[in-house]
This record gives structure tokens, sequence and C-alpha cells, in this order.
């Protein structure tokens, strides 16, 4: 063993041959460090690709389903405010009265994007080596908390007016395509409190829409940035303020 020729060697007084082992320790500690060293860096490569790989396809489906929410929100308050123009200003009729009703049945009708992006949500940033594109996704994560804490006070505005709207038009589902509304067009026209708390709902999903389009478009500009770190090519700090 090494150790017993450095100490046959001290014994002796073999210089030389002393020099010789320790170097011989030496270069094998520094060869076994870079080895560890080489190691850890592929493994962290590795880890980082599955990681950004990971994140390109959750946000791919996560822009899909922004861009399902979008229609959605559309055409409910079209809806709504089409029914809300008859309460004001017209009258009900066998044509208008199913359009009407469709306006009346999911006014409270709200999606949130806290359930989106759950992969942005774990600890994992840390794992991009890059110093650019961990800012990056801090940014985004901002953005995307910063608009829940909006819309969260949007529901709760929601929810605390959903019962004036129940109390007056009563949505009951047979099953699941089929619903009963059970409503009284006369008194929901002058009935100033319905039309108020309803038009305030319907303000408020215009909000969750205003901020699903603004995280589509958000989304898209990360999703670019990590295609592009994906393949190697060289970003800047992707700001959205």
């Amino acid at each position: 063993m090494i150790i017993a020729r450095i100490a046959s060697a001290i014994k002796r007084q073999d210089l030389s041959q002393i020099i010789i082992e320790i170097l011989i320790v030496v270069v094998g500690i520094f060869l076994g460090l870079q080895v560890q060293a080489w190691y850890d860096l592929r493994q962290a490569k590795s880890d980082e690709e599955r990681l950004v790989s990971f994140l390109i396809s959750d946000i791919e489906e996560n822009i899909s389903s922004l861009e399902r929410i979008d229609g959605f929100y559309q055409q409910n308050i079209d809806a709504n405010l089409w029914s809300l123009d008859l309460l004001q200003n017209g009258e009900l009729n066998d044509e208008n009265r199913a359009q009407f009703e469709r306006g009346l049945m999911r006014p409270t009708a709200t999606s949130a994007i806290d359930t989106f992006l759950v992969s942005f949500e774990l600890d994992n940033m840390d794992d991009t080596l890059d110093p650019n594109m961990r800012r990056s996704l801090s940014n985004y994560m901002a953005e995307i908390k910063s608009s829940n804490m909006i819309l969260n006070n949007a529901r709760s505005c929601i929810n605390s007016l959903s019962d004036i709207i129940r109390s007056k038009s009563i949505v009951s589902f047979e099953s699941e395509n089929q619903a009963i509304i059970d409503y009284n067009f006369g008194k929901l026209k002058t009935n100033d409190d319905y039309r108020i708390a309803f038009k305030s709902i319907v303000s408020r999903v215009q909000v969750f829409q205003r901020h699903s389009v603004e995280i589509l478009g958000k989304s898209k500009i990360m999703l670019t940035a990590l295609q592009a770190y994906q393949a190697n090519e060289p970003i800047e700090e992707v700001k959205f303020r």
C-alpha cells in the first residue's frame, strides 16, 4: 500500500521516493475531485434538461387551456350582457326567452389560473443553471401570483353577490347538459338589487377574462424563452414590466 511505501521510504530517508509517493497521492486526489466535478456537472445538466422539457410541455398545455378559457369567458360575457340589456331595456317573449335564460344560467362561472402552471409552483428553479433563466422564471411566477391575488378578490366579490342572484333566479340541473331556471321576469326587471348584482358579477368575470388574456400572452413569451434555452441559444432575462 502507498502508506506503507511512504513509511518505508521515511525509514530509509529516501527523499526522492517520499516525494514521488506524495505526488502520487496528490495527483490521485486531484483526479478524483475532477472526475466528481465532471460527474456533478453532467448530472446537473441532465436534471436541467429534464426540468426544461417538463416546463415546456406544461406551459404548452396551459396555453391551450388559457385559449379555451378566453372563448369560454367571451361566450358567457356576451350572453350575460345580452340578458342584462333585455332586463333593462326590453321585454321577454317566446322568441328571446331561450337566449335570455342562457344568459342567466352561469353569470358567476369563472376558472382560476392558480390551478395552471403547477410545475412552476415547485421549488425547482435552482435546478436551472443559467441566472437569466432563473430570473425569467421568477419574474413569470411573480406575474402569475399577482394576477391570482386580483382574481381571488374578484372571486370573493362574485361569491358575496351570488346569493342575490340565486335567490331570484334559481337554477336546477336535471343532468350535466340540461338545466331548469325558475324566475319571474317582471320582478327581475324591477329589482334594482338584482340588476346591480348581476352587472357587478359580469364586470368581475371580465376581470377574469382580461387577466387570462394577459397571462396567455406572457406564457407565450415564456415558452419562446424556454425553447430558446433548450436549444442552447443565449437568452436575456425576460421581464414583464
